[in-house]
């Protein structure tokens, strides 16, 4: 298991290099290769793939920092080494503008698609305002007022544009919120501890001008709370991202290129 990391915003953009200390076994019948070779092996083994707790999902081995003299357990005559590596982790810092691409939709919001990651959400309320979702072609859409009635004396002033968030289109988001998640078997069943990093407060509505995107917000906090799940109730995601759309520049890619 991790003993212990540390994480820095070296890569830029969503990806982080993470520290980890981890103690690493290396089986007889691989002693013949190399040392180094056969331990990224394991730690690609175990770690590339997994969505960890406070690190995010690790998507590479990237080198090693720290290397201990191994050491042989007689019962298995196994070597087992203490070393400090450092692992390429997608997490992407609260307030980050990322693209992805709409999966599905519902009454609640929409889900996203990163290709490689996809478990982020839109919640209808950090959509564009206003934004209604109809249900019989399980479609959100903005109806976007035109305030601009002074430029076109023959428009109707009464007259809306109604933008919609199709499935398969990409979408520009800020993340507003990065939940990590970890499920315990307790004595009344299993409960689920989430630690959420969010912005405090969400931007207003906005209509469409330019491809101007603002700065993030610098007010960012960090809460825990707990949920006890019942037997069917399926394990929410180890780490799920909450995204907004509702400023400048972001929506749908198409509405502002």
């Amino acid at each position: 298991d991790t003993q212990d990391y540390d994480c820095a915003d070296v890569l830029g953009s969503m990806f982080v290099l993470c520290t980890v200390k981890d103690c690493v076994s290396i089986h007889p019948q691989d002693f013949a290769r190399g040392t180094t070779e056969v331990l990224a092996d394991e730690i690609e083994r175990k770690y590339v793939g997994e969505t960890i707790v406070d690190l995010g999902l690790v998507m590479a081995f990237f080198d090693f920092d720290e290397l201990a003299q191994g050491f042989i357990y007689p019962a298995d005559g196994t070597a087992r080494y203490d070393v400090a590596f450092r692992l390429v982790c997608f997490r992407p810092f609260v307030g980050e503008v990322l693209t992805g691409v709409i999966s599905s939709a519902d009454k609640d919001g929409l889900r996203v698609s990163m290709n490689f990651f996809d478990d982020v959400v839109i919640p209808g309320h950090f959509l564009q305002s206003p934004s209604e979702y109809r249900a019989e072609e399980n479609l959100w859409v903005w109806k976007y007022e035109n305030e601009d009635e002074d430029e076109d004396e023959d428009a109707d002033p009464d007259a809306e544009s109604v933008f919609a968030f199709n499935v398969g289109e990409p979408i520009r988001f800020r993340v507003r919120s990065i939940n990590f998640t970890q499920v315990h078997s307790t004595l009344s069943g299993r409960q689920a501890l989430t630690t959420s990093t969010h912005l405090e407060s969400a931007a207003g509505s906005v209509k469409p001008e330019n491809d101007d995107i603002p700065p993030p917000p610098t007010s960012v906090r960090r809460r825990s709370s707990s949920v006890d799940l019942t037997k069917s109730e399926p394990e929410p995601p180890v780490m799920q991202i909450i995204g907004l759309v509702n400023e400048d520049g972001l929506g749908l890619v198409s509405w502002w290129s």
